[in-house]
């Protein structure tokens, strides 16, 4: 739009006080009436002052706009490009807020992508694990009752391919698993249980992957469950079909008792392949608050006595050794 003049405004506005007051035009400036004489000739000049400034007041600046639509329609497109700029400010602040939802998704995609990956490379049981609701545990070699809250515990005893993706992660050490007999690490077998581990690579293993180790309790409570069973898949004695023991050959590729084996929530090989660290001290008395072994439980691939596969068997040995019979599998 034409940028327009305010002076036909303030001609107008002048115009008006000479009608009220009687006035006249001397080159172009205002001065008061001097009688009754110049009356008529005053008259003349106001009448044309008027028609003129009548006539700005409808076009002052010759382009056809009359001036009070002009300024109205000037206050309405600024009102426009205010308007205008705020939806636009709008469109923006709605389009960042939809890429910022877009990020979190793109975040939680990724962490979602690289979950999945991991388990993918642990196989299909490894890493899984089985829900172990809250409950109490009449302890069998102890003579009092433990609470037992809520946890998670692996389904299987930690693979070598599981503890092979946390050694590509540098997070995990290899240097000492080949230093006993029938160590799995290194046998090209992936679907084995690790053994030879410290207790301490253990629990560096379970940290990586974002668990801990089981205390003894809980797992002890994961085999027995609620009804106290003798082993984790009943009260019959260890066979060949769900056990892993009684062997001179080395452990047996995880899950291979199952489900014959398997406990009563569906976990596998609690009891033969091979024993389980846990986090807990171990001691003749619990519960034990330190000490200079660990407890582990669960039996073993070269047992021939089927007591030694109870569930309510407890051992311990020094955290900084390691034996063909000793893996782990780790909680949250």
């Amino acid at each position: 739009m034409p940028s327009l003049s305010r002076r036909g405004s303030m001609v107008w506005t002048l115009g008006a006080a000479c009608v009220l007051s009687s006035c006249t035009i001397d080159e172009g400036r205002l001065r008061p009436d001097s009688g009754a004489a110049d009356s008529q000739a005053s008259d003349t000049a106001l009448d044309g002052t008027l028609d003129g400034t009548l006539d700005g007041a409808h076009d002052t600046t010759g382009d056809g706009v009359p001036e009070a639509a002009a300024d109205a329609s000037d206050t309405a497109d600024v009102a426009d490009t205010a308007a205008d700029a705020s939806d636009t400010a709008d469109v923006a602040d709605t389009a960042a807020d939809a890429s910022d939802t877009a990020d979190v998704a793109d975040t939680a995609a990724d962490a979602s992508d690289t979950a999945d990956v991991a388990d993918t490379a642990m196989g299909p049981d490894s890493g899984a694990t089985v829900a172990i609701p809250a409950g109490t545990l009449s302890a069998g070699e102890v003579t009092y009752s433990v609470a037992v809250g809520a946890f998670e515990l692996d389904r299987t005893e930690v693979t070598v391919r599981a503890y092979g993706l946390c050694v590509a992660a540098g997070r995990c050490a290899t240097a000492e698993l080949t230093g006993c007999s029938y160590a799995t690490w290194g046998a090209g077998a992936d679907d084995m249980p690790i053994n030879c581990v410290s207790w301490n690579e253990a629990v560096a293993f379970c940290a990586w992957a974002g668990k801990r180790l089981p205390t003894e309790w809980e797992w002890e409570y994961a085999a027995r469950y609620d009804d106290g069973r003798t082993y984790p898949w009943g009260a019959g004695a260890p066979s060949g079909t769900n056990a892993c023991w009684n062997r001179t050959s080395g452990p047996c590729p995880t899950a291979s008792s199952s489900p014959e084996g398997d406990s009563k929530l569906g976990l596998e090989d609690l009891a033969g392949n091979v024993c389980e660290w846990t986090a807990s001290w171990f001691c003749a008395s619990p519960p034990c608050t330190s000490g200079s072994e660990r407890a582990y439980r669960g039996g073993n691939w070269d047992l021939t006595d089927p007591t030694n596969l109870r569930s309510t068997q407890r051992l311990g040995i020094s955290p900084d050794l390691r034996t063909w019979s000793l893996g782990f599998r780790c909680a949250r």
